[in-house]
């Protein structure tokens, strides 16, 4: 948070003074696009190796022992 209020402090002159200038307008033009696009792509490389994940749960699976006494169950409930 402090760095990026640094840079936006540092670079707000520049801008102010590229704004009247018809050669530093373009430059910033140029660089803020460029920025952009690397963002862009950036998140884009990022979201492609990205796992969701959910906040359903799977089905819980019940395993029971299958225990029997002459092949009748005796599991009661």
């Amino acid at each position: 948070m402090l760095v990026s209020s640094i840079f936006a402090l540092s670079t707000a002159g520049f801008e102010l003074r590229s704004l009247n200038d018809p050669v530093r307008y373009p430059l910033v033009v140029v660089i803020l696009v460029g920025l952009a696009f690397g963002l862009w792509h950036f998140n884009r490389h990022r979201a492609r190796s990205a796992i969701l994940y959910f906040e359903e749960l799977p089905p819980e699976v019940i395993t029971t022992l299958g225990l029997t006494r002459d092949g009748v169950s005796i599991a009661r409930f």
